[in-house]
């Protein structure tokens, strides 16, 4: 039995599928013996090429990651600094202007039970530790209210939230168009929405292809539960180390 299973998936909103406009959002994932790595983008809908910004940051990553010997050992802000300059070679060769291409980022590197995680705006990640889940990573919140740093941003370095976690053996990450569906606040913090992450759990202990997998998420995220949540562009990505804890 392989150590890890992952699986995820984007979908389009309900307001991309009306204006016929492509998804935003871009997920993808890596899996070895050793190592499972995950990507997360939302494309900010504000920006002219923002779904070109998403997957430029995603695949820009997992090139950075597979060229890496031992990718748990890899300098994260170094590894975002190389996704970043991928967009502005790609917004020359584009024609388009570098905040034309915003996009959040988020990056979970899953080796044994223990994650290395790197964050830039807005969406989130839930772990589950010791049969408990808990927010490691929340929604990112700047001074002013409503504001999303992406990573075109100038000030996005300021912002930037990096971390290593251990004793987590099954993470789970989202952007925000699904949110306030697994996430609830109270005085201003967030915690998981336990009964989504148990459904969500059986799931990942039980699933054993990667391809299956992905689609059952495809499809859960593409039912009218999910497009009644929000309008928004969807994705959700899990990681499960099926190892010793």
């Amino acid at each position: 039995m392989k150590n890890f299973f992952a699986a995820g998936a984007s979908v389009r909103g309900a307001s991309h599928i009306s204006s016929n406009k492509e998804c935003e959002d871009y997920i993808d994932f890596s899996i070895n013996d050793n190592c499972c790595i995950m990507a997360v983008a939302d494309g900010a809908g504000s920006a002219e090429r923002g779904g070109a910004g998403a997957r430029v940051a995603v695949r820009s990553v997992m090139e950075y990651m597979r060229e890496r010997k031992y990718p748990e050992r890899v300098n994260l802000k170094n590894m975002v600094e190389y996704a970043r300059n991928s967009l502005g070679h790609f917004a020359i060769l584009d024609g388009y202007d570098f905040k034309d291409y915003a996009t959040t980022l988020i990056v979970i590197i899953s080796y044994g039970d223990r994650i290395r995680l790197i964050q830039i705006g807005d969406g989130g990640v839930v772990g589950r530790r010791k049969g408990k889940f808990q927010m490691i990573s929340e929604p990112m919140n700047t001074e002013y209210a409503n504001e999303t740093v992406f990573l075109t941003s100038a000030s996005y370095m300021k912002f930037l939230r990096t971390g290593t976690f251990r004793n987590f053996d099954l993470i789970f990450a989202f952007t925000d168009g699904i949110q306030n569906a697994v996430l609830e606040r109270k005085n201003g913090s967030y915690s998981p929405f336990v009964g989504f992450f148990e459904a969500m759990e059986s799931f990942a202990v039980e699933e054993s292809s990667s391809v299956d997998g992905s689609r059952e998420i495809e499809e859960m995220l593409d039912s009218q539960r999910f497009r009644n949540i929000s309008s928004d562009d969807k994705t959700f990505g899990l990681i499960h180390y099926r190892g010793e804890v």
